[in-house]
Parts: structure tokens; sequence; C-alpha cells
């Protein structure tokens, strides 16, 4: 082997094809009509939902036959028509809903969305089943999937819209049958909590009705921390002026004592989910600043004396940043900013630690793992609130990823970051969407996005590992795939986030997390040009002219650009590394196996080169083929390795590699990558 180097850093694009043999987790089911109405023989057994909602079927409009439902009399966004589907629906079978929906003339274009009720020993949940655009020009359609829950008392079917009195014609519902879900847990796997014992809490944020069958069985097997989704947001705890109900809360609390669990307390004040009342005097009008910090406070003291001792940690302040607010520095400009600016976030700290010292008191916020901008301000707000004595314990970080971004890296820096403050780091809403953009939408979940899911959750859980010292709690967002907010949210579309699927059952995610050796190997594909460039470290310009270039999987410290050529004698590379902390003992390794047979012990024809940078960040070699003389098509195995000696003594503190993240490739072949030569 020949090698030069020199110091020197450039940067090149990325393209790399994963193979892997795909199969399909799941596969559509023959749909049953089981419910059908046209509203041609009246509006059967539709009912207005709220006061003073009016049904009325017209003949002056129909998506078919002769006749349709008018709605109107419409006062609040959840108004509208209603339909009682506990006779024909049953729990744990999926179905697929459909309804055409029109303006009424005049109307804006607005969004139409039907969703279900969900009735449990009088608590009460609610899903967005589907959302549609609609207009007065023409019928449109609403449909998806959607999963009935288990055990519930009544199931309620309505449209609804944000835009509080518009009017609007349905018609045409129909409901088919998608075929049985069968939920039962496996007993005979790890427990997620106590894998993690040693790090930190794992939780999973929870609705009522997941307190009883399998769904419990999961909790008390797999979790130690519960959060309540939504019924413990201040719509559902003080829905009116001064009538709180803590029903439905009361029975995570309880669960969550009976099983030795800690419970989150989410959310005391945000600018979402709560009731207009909050702000407004009796004319619809803003109340005065100390008003809103008045009604901020009762609301904090009657709950937080109510749940004392059995809440460890709050959500005090939900969501207040947002980078797009530049008139406000970063502060979101909710009802809460524009009555009473900053003070509502300092006051209700301030409260919050008065009524329970012992508690913990947390701002959370979306985005701050992914977002250098909102990360920079919360920073700065949490900064000058510590300054100015606000007893702020910590920053909760939701965590809602998806399965290629935000990458480690950026991740690192914003724990690093809030961690430089001295306060505690908790990740409070952890799921993973496969979509990487909202025009994605999959029929099924296929083994391809599995294994890189899996692949995903073990290098996020291996990030948290690292910063345990910090990091307190990591709550799921749910508990498997078929209940989750990610199927309405940013649009109506099947998704699969969770660590469990829609049966209950651990995914390839749960091993990323729990056992990582028990994930399929991604073998890497990379297209190498043909080319004999002289070995001299410089970038001449065959290196400019040849292939795609192979990028490093980066993280905080560590990272670099390869390029390759080859022969019928040699392989040859060209380097960039990016190391944050150069030392005499940082190393690259090359992994070369000329037959790619993929051995699991390393054989004689596959050669391990290790080569120390000597503080150099740029490299160019020349590997030569004793075995093979090369020629286009063929297909070599290959990984390349970075080690960093991050502090200067001798032994390796950080590592990036392109293909085998395992790390074992210097005893284990069968991870390698494959390299196709090409001219």
């Amino acid at each position: 082997m020949n090698l030069f180097s020199k110091n020197n850093l450039q940067s090149f694009g990325i393209l790399i094809i994963i193979i892997i043999s795909i199969s399909i987790f799941s596969s559509a089911a023959t749909a049953v009509k089981i419910y059908e109405f046209d509203f041609e023989s009246g509006s059967g057994n539709w009912a207005p939902r709220g006061d003073g909602v009016e049904l009325e079927v017209v003949e002056r409009e129909a998506a078919s036959g002769s006749q349709s439902l008018f709605v109107s009399g419409r006062k609040q966004n959840w108004h509208g028509p209603s339909l009682d589907l506990q006779s024909f629906v049953e729990a744990n079978e999926e179905y697929l809903f459909s309804l055409k929906v029109k303006l009424a003339e005049g109307s804006e274009p607005a969004e139409i969305t039907i969703s279900t009720e969900n009735n449990k020993d009088g608590d009460n949940s609610w899903d967005n089943i589907a959302t549609v655009e609609a207009s007065a020009a023409e019928w449109v359609e609403i449909s998806s999937e959607y999963t009935v829950k288990p055990d519930m008392d009544r199931i309620t079917l309505y449209a609804e819209s944000p835009a509080a009195e518009l009017e609007f014609y349905i018609d045409d519902l129909k409901i088919e049958k998608e075929g049985e879900i069968v939920q039962e847990i496996e007993t005979d796997i790890p427990s997620l909590a106590e894998t993690y014992k040693d790090y930190f809490k794992i939780g999973a944020a929870i609705e009522p009705y997941q307190l009883e069958g399998e769904h419990a069985k999961i909790l008390k097997k797999h979790f130690n921390s519960l959060t309540a989704e939504n019924v413990m947001k201040p719509e559902t705890i003080q829905s009116e002026k001064g009538q709180f109900d803590f029903t439905a809360a009361d029975k995570i609390r309880e669960f969550t004592k009976e099983n030795k669990m800690v419970m989150r307390g989410h959310t005391l004040v945000w600018h979402s989910q709560i009731p207009d009342w909050f702000f407004e005097g009796p004319k619809g009008e803003l109340v005065p600043k100390e008003v809103l910090l008045d009604r901020m406070r009762t609301h904090i003291e009657v709950t937080m004396k109510h749940f004392k001792g059995d809440i460890d940690s709050w959500d005090v302040v939900n969501e207040a940043i947002d980078p797009a607010s530049e008139e406000t520095d970063g502060l979101r400009n909710s009802k809460w900013y524009q009555i009473a600016g900053i003070d509502y976030i300092k006051e209700a700290f301030i409260h919050a630690n008065r009524i329970d010292p012992e508690a913990k008191l947390y701002i959370n916020d979306y985005s701050l793992l992914s977002d250098p901008a909102k990360r920079d301000i919360m920073y700065k707000l949490v900064q000058d609130l510590l300054a100015e004595g606000i007893p702020v314990d910590g920053i909760g970080m939701q965590g809602h990823v998806n399965i290629e971004s935000p990458s480690i890296s950026t991740m690192e820096r914003s724990i690093e970051k809030f961690a430089s403050l001295g306060v505690d780091l908790q990740i409070t809403e952890l799921d993973m969407s496969v979509y990487t953009n909202n025009s994605q939408s999959f029929d099924t979940f296929s083994e391809e996005l599995a294994v890189k899911q899996g692949h995903r959750y073990r290098e996020i859980f291996n990030l948290f590992k690292q910063y345990s010292d910090q990091i307190t709690n990591v709550a799921l967002w749910g508990i498997g795939d078929d209940y989750t907010w990610l199927t309405g949210f940013p649009v109506e579309r099947n998704n699969w986030p969770l660590l469990f699927d829609r049966e209950l059952k651990a995914k390839l995610a749960f091993w990323g997390v729990v056992d990582p050796d028990r994930l399929p190997v991604i073998t890497k594909k990379f297209d190498v040009s043909q080319g004999s460039p002289e070995i001299d470290a410089k970038n001449d310009e065959i290196w400019a002219n040849t292939g795609n270039t192979l990028n490093l999987e980066e993280n905080e410290f560590l990272g670099g650009d390869l390029k390759l050529s080859w022969d019928e004698n040699n392989i040859y590379l060209y380097g960039q590394i990016s190391d944050q902390s150069v030392n005499p003992e940082d190393s690259i390794e090359i992994f070369v196996d000329e037959y790619n047979a993929k051995e699991e012990a390393v054989q004689e024809d596959i050669k391990h080169y290790q080569i120390r940078r000597n503080g150099s960040s740029e490299l160019e070699a020349a590997v030569p083929f004793v075995e093979i003389t090369a020629e286009e098509g063929q297909i070599i195995g290959f990984d390349f390795q970075v080690n960093d000696d991050a502090n200067g003594d001798g032994s390796r503190d950080g590592v990036t590699i392109w293909n085998d993240q395992s790390g074992e490739g210097w005893r284990n072949m069968s991870g390698l990558g494959n390299l196709i030569f090409v001219k």
C-alpha cells in the first residue's frame, strides 16, 4: 500500500443506495361494506353535535341521488353532524371511512375533518380520521382507514371544521371493514425499562383506555414512566371556568402508583387545546394581563395541588418558541404573549414552584433536536430565566424525528448546548415518522423501512446513553403503531413510528433499542468509476471527475468524505477527514474482501489495513489486489472507518464507519458494504 497525506479539507455530495431484500409486513385486506347512507330516505340516525347546530335534508345539492344533509348553526370548531357507530363497528377492527362534503354557496375554501369521539366510563378521547380541503365548487371525498379502540362504551363519528361558523353539506357515507387486529403482547422479550435502568426512565404517552387489557400489560412490562397524551391539557382539566375535572387523569395516576411508575404532568400552560375563556372577557375581547395571569395561577394551583406528591415532573410551559416570530424575539406570538408578554412564562414557573417545590419544572418544545434557530432561542430564554432566578429545572425536547432527519450530530449539538446550562434534560415525545416529506404515503410497512428504522432508533438511543448523566427520562409518544397521532398529522396517511406494531409485537425498532445485534445488516452499495490516479496526496483532475462521493456517517466531532476509483491492479482512495480533535494516534481502517464472501471469520484473502493519520485531514492511497484482477461489473466487499483519539491518550474515543456500524469488521467481515466497478 502507498500512502501520502497532507492537511486540507473539502466536501463533496452524497449518493448511497441501500440494498435489502424486500418483503411486505402487511397487505391490504379485502374490504367488505358494512354501512352506507346517502340521505335519500331522510336524516336517519344523524344528530346535531353542539348547541344550535341544525341538520336539514335538502334537494338543492347532492353528491349522488337527489338529496344531501345541510349543516348550519355551528359556533365552535367541533360543532357538526354526528352518528353513533356503536351498533355496527367492533373493537380492534380496521375500517375504511369515506364521506363526501361540499361547502355552502359563497363559502371560502376550508378544511373539514371527520373524527371520532370515544367514551369509556365517562372519559372521552378524540381521534381525527381524515381531513380534506373543501370548497363550494364541487363535492370532495374524505377517506382514510381507522382502527376502532377496544372496550369503548360509545363511539361517535362526526364532521367538524376549524372555521367555526362554516356551513356545509355531507353525503354518501361509507364504512368498509378491513379486518381484525389481534393484540397480544410478547412476554419472552427483554423489558425496555429494565434494559435502561442504569441510564434513564423509559416513558410512554397514553390515553386512559390503554390502562386495560394488552395495553396495560405492555405498559407494566416495558415502561416505568407515563404521560397523559391529552387528558391533562387545559381543555380537558378546566373546559369551563372554575370547573375542574381530573377523572381521566386520576386513572393514569392510580395506575402509575399501583405499578411503582413515575408520572409526568403534561401540560399546564399551552397555546393549543385550551378553551377561549382563559383569554377572553364577556364580549370576546382579550382580557387584561393581570386577569389572564390570575386565571393561569388558579389553573396551575388547583391542578398541581390535586396531583402533589404523585407527579415528579411537569411540563409547565409548552411550545412557547417560534423562530418565525421575529417581532417577539422568537417567542410564539400566542394569546399568552399578546396579553402578558414573557411574564406569563416567568409567572408560570414561579407559581408552579410555589405550589410544589419538590416537583421538577420543565419548559417543553418541539424541533429542539433538529432546528438550530429554535435551539438557540430556547438556550437564551432559559439562560435569561435562570439569571433572573426563575425556577426552571429542565428542558423537555419532544423528539418528533423522522427516519432520516435530524442527523445524530445535529441532535448532539442541541443536547450538549442545553446540558451546558446545568439543567436536567428529558426527551418527552419521541417517535419516528417513516416519511421525510408531506407528499409521501405508503400502503404497507416494508422490511426495508423496518430495518432502516431499527438502525435509526439504535443510533438515537446510543446518543441518549452517551448523555445519560444529563438525560433522566426518554418518553415515547405512544405505545404501539395501533394508536399514533402521526396517522393524522401533518397529513392523513399510514405511519409506523413506534417500537411496537399494531398487534403490540416488537418491531425491529424495538430490537434496535434493546439488542442491536439482532438487526439485519444494511449492505450499502457504491459504484466506483475506473481510473488510475497518481498517489501524490493531491486532489488532481481524476478525483474531480470520478464517480460519486462515499460519505461517512457524521457525529459531532468526526466525519468525512471519500472518493474511490479502480483499475485491474488497485483500488484507489482519496479522503477528506473532518476531526475537531487532531492527535497523533488518530487512524483510519480499510477493509477489502476481494471475493465479497461476507464471511464471519476473517479469511486469508480478506485484507484489513490500519494507518495512523499523523494529524492529517487529507489522505490518498492505493490498495493492491492480491487475489483478483479487477474488471468491470465486479463486486468486492469494502468498508472504511475513521478512529478518533480525542484526548491523545492512545485509546479510541470516537469512530465513524461507512457501512458496518457494529465496529466488528476487524474480526467479522459479514457486515462489509459492496463496491461495484463501473467504467
